[in-house]
């Protein structure tokens, strides 16, 4: 059980760490930025892998 929740923590931290995009401060919504680019960049390195 301490396994999974190991394993768990260390795909949470991978996810954010694929995800987290550095912005400039002036930038409103830079969660949906962020989370749109992260889907491109997976939908792009699945295709062309």
């Amino acid at each position: 059980m301490r396994t999974s929740w190991v394993l768990l923590a260390a795909l949470a931290a991978l996810a954010a760490y694929y995800i987290y995009l550095p912005l400039p401060g002036t930038v409103s919504d830079s969660w949906k930025l962020m989370l749109l680019d992260a889907t491109f960049r997976a939908v792009q390195c699945l295709l062309y892998s």
